[in-house]
C-alpha cells in the first residue's frame, strides 16, 4: 500500500502537489519504485520538502512530465494484387525529378478488405498475434503469399519470426524502404555539405539498393568514412557507422530486387496512413491529455470505423446491452409484453381511478 504525507492540509501548495503526485501515480507516469522511495521519506510540515520531491520526480521523468507520449502499436491486414514496377520508377517516386517522363503508368492496385488495429495497452507480441490470427482466418490453407513490411526494429523482427515459426507459416519480411532512405539521408549529410550533391549521393545509393547491392553500398559507406576520418567529426562518423550497420544487419530483409520482381510492396504506406488518420488525428490534438483506458477505447472505436466493422460491432453491442440490462433480470430471459392489450385497444381505459 502506498503511503504519502505532504504537510498540513491548510497549505495550498502541499494540496496541489499531493493531487499531482496522486494523479501521476494512478495514470502510471510515476514508476512504483520511485513512488515508493518518495512515500517512505519523512516529510516535515513545510512546502520545501515537497518541492524537493517534485524536483526529484521531474529529474527522473524528464522535462516532459505532463506531456510524455506513449507509443501506439499499429498493425494492418489486407489483400493486394502484385504490382509490377521498376527500380527507376520507385526512385522517381521517392526522390522526384525536375524532368518527369510522360509515360503511361500501370494502375496501382488498391488494398482490399483492410483491417487495422491500434493499441497503447497491448504490447507488440499481442498485436502481432492478433494480426496473425486475422490473416490465418482469411487464408487458413496458406494459398497466398504472406508479406510483412516492417521498419526494421530488432524486437519487432524477432516477434514476427517467432509468431510465424509457432504457426508453421512462411512469410516474407521486408524492411520499409522509407526507413532505409532516412538512414541514407543521414549518411549523406555527414559526408556531403552541398544539398544538391547530397541528393545525388542518396539517389545513386538508393538505385543500387533497389538492384540488390546492399553489401556493396554498406562497404562503400565504411570506405568513405575511413578515407575522410580526419575531416569528419565524431557525430558524423557515428551516423555513417549507424547507416552501414543497419544495412548489413538487415540485408536479409533488403532484397529489393527480388521483391520488385515479385510485385511485393516495399513501403509501409498503409501503416503510415493508419498512424496519421487513426492515431494522430485524434490522439495528438493540441491540449489533449488521455488516460490509458479512455485512449484505448477511442482507438478501438476508430479502428472499427476505419475497418468498416463499426455497424456490425454496434449491433453486437446493443444485443449485449439488452442482455445485461434487461434479459438477465427476467425469468427465461424474455421481456414482458409492453404493448397495450386487446381490451385496452378496444376502448377500455388503461388506468382506473381509485377513490
Amino acid at each position: 500500500m502506498m503511503m504519502w504525507y505532504v504537510g498540513p492540509k491548510s497549505n495550498k501548495l502541499n494540496l496541489w502537489l499531493k493531487n499531482k503526485l496522486k494523479n501521476l501515480w494512478r495514470t502510471g507516469r510515476i514508476p512504483k519504485l520511485l513512488w515508493t522511495s518518495v512515500g517512505i521519506c519523512n516529510f516535515q510540515e513545510t512546502a520545501w520538502p515537497n518541492f524537493l520531491v517534485w524536483l526529484v520526480i521531474k529529474k527522473e521523468l524528464g522535462d516532459g512530465l505532463y506531456f510524455r507520449k506513449r507509443m501506439a502499436q499499429v498493425a494492418s491486414v489486407y489483400h493486394v494484387e502484385p504490382y509490377q514496377r521498376t527500380a527507376a520508377s520507385i526512385v522517381l517516386g521517392l526522390m522526384g525529378s525536375s524532368a518527369r517522363v510522360a509515360s503511361p503508368k500501370p494502375k496501382r492496385p488498391k488494398p482490399k478488405d483492410k483491417r487495422v488495429w491500434a493499441s497503447i495497452v497491448d504490447d507488440c507480441e499481442e498485436v502481432i498475434d492478433t494480426m496473425f490470427d486475422e490473416a490465418q482466418r482469411r487464408d487458413p490453407e496458406f494459398r497466398t503469399t504472406w508479406v510483412a513490411v516492417v521498419d526494421g526494429a530488432e524486437h519487432q523482427l524477432e516477434v514476427l519470426r517467432n509468431a510465424a515459426w509457432a504457426r508453421g507459416i512462411k512469410i516474407v519480411i521486408i524492411c520499409d524502404i522509407i526507413h532505409v532512405l532516412g538512414y541514407l539521408w543521414d549518411a549523406a549529410k555527414a559526408l556531403v555539405g552541398d544539398p544538391q550533391r547530397q541528393r545525388q549521393w542518396v539517389d545513386k545509393r538508393l538505385r543500387r539498393l533497389l538492384q540488390g547491392e546492399v553489401s556493396q553500398v554498406a562497404a562503400g559507406i565504411r570506405r568513405a568514412k575511413t578515407m575522410r576520418r580526419r575531416r569528419l567529426k565524431k557525430a558524423q562518423r557515428a551516423l555513417l557507422d549507424t547507416c552501414a550497420d543497419y544495412l548489413l544487419n538487415h540485408k536479409h530483409y533488403l532484397r529489393y530486387d527480388q521483391y520488385i520482381a515479385a510485385g511485393f510492396p516495399v513501403s509501409s504506406g498503409v501503416i503510415e496512413g493508419t498512424v496519421r488518420h487513426l492515431v494522430n488525428d485524434r490522439m495528438a490534438i493540441t491540449g489533449a491529455h488521455w488516460r490509458l483506458r479512455s485512449a484505448e477505447a477511442v482507438l478501438r472505436l476508430r479502428a472499427l470505423r476505419c475497418s468498416g466493422d463499426f455497424e456490425a460491432y454496434w449491433a453486437f453491442h446493443e444485443r449485449c446491452e439488452l442482455q445485461r440490462n434487461h434479459l438477465s433480470k427476467y425469468s427465461g430471459a424474455k421481456l414482458p409484453p409492453t404493448s397495450p392489450s386487446a381490451q385496452s385497444q378496444a376502448g377500455r381505459p388503461i388506468l382506473r381511478l381509485v377513490s
